[in-house]
């Protein structure tokens, strides 16, 4: 076995880690609670730039909570807002449309909110009738971003 073979590949290896961690480090952390700032301040190109980021929560149905022990996400806020910007960021990147509230109460359905609030943008865009286009018309910078 060639020593010096293995000594470049294995320093290759502790420099492609480093690279790595150094780049992850630059990474700032997308928390739930950005998610959910973003959509009670309306800002649809920061939560644009913010599920770029990571999508991981996009889904989290524990965002919002009434009195009467009820949960729900940011699909079902914006829909319960008529935020048509807000609803088309939010399934352009994978929000999932057949998630109701939870909690003690009836659940309810984005679509069925929809159809309830004679929205009919938004019930087409839940239908998948109309596609979830978004357009960001400014780059806010990501929280912990330099």
């Amino acid at each position: 076995m060639d020593f010096g073979v293995l000594w470049k590949k294995l320093l290759l290896c502790l420099w492609l880690l480093a690279l790595t961690g150094a780049l992850s480090a630059q990474t700032p952390q997308i928390t739930r609670d950005h998610l959910k700032q973003a959509v009670i301040q309306k800002n649809w190109d920061l939560l644009d730039r913010l599920l770029e980021a990571d999508s991981s929560a996009i889904n989290d149905n524990s965002l919002f909570k009434d009195s009467w022990g009820e949960w729900w996400g940011l699909l079902i806020q914006c829909v319960s807002k008529d935020q048509v910007d807000g609803v088309r960021v939010l399934l352009k990147h994978g929000a999932n449309p057949q998630l109701a509230t939870w909690g003690d109460g009836e659940h309810t359905f984005p679509l069925a909110l929809a159809e309830k609030r004679k929205n009919e943008l938004i019930y087409r865009l839940l239908c998948g009738l109309d596609k979830p286009v978004y357009q960001r018309s400014s780059e806010p910078p990501l929280p912990g971003s330099p």
